[in-house]
């Protein structure tokens, strides 16, 4: 199921981009999208520094 959800976030990311007027190459989409499959959200959107700086 969890692929589920990560096809339907891409879906979405692509479906907002090309529905709205947005500054992103296809390149810069597609980056933002494999970072974000690859690292984990939390890594690919630096929420992931930012957590372990506050447990310190």
């Amino acid at each position: 199921m969890k692929e589920m959800g990560n096809s339907n976030a891409i879906l979405g990311v692509i479906t907002y981009w090309l529905q709205h007027d947005t500054q992103q190459s296809p390149e810069e989409i597609a980056t933002m999208l494999m970072e974000t499959m690859l690292k984990g959200t939390f890594e690919a959107s630096g929420l992931r520094s930012i957590i372990e700086k506050d447990s310190e």
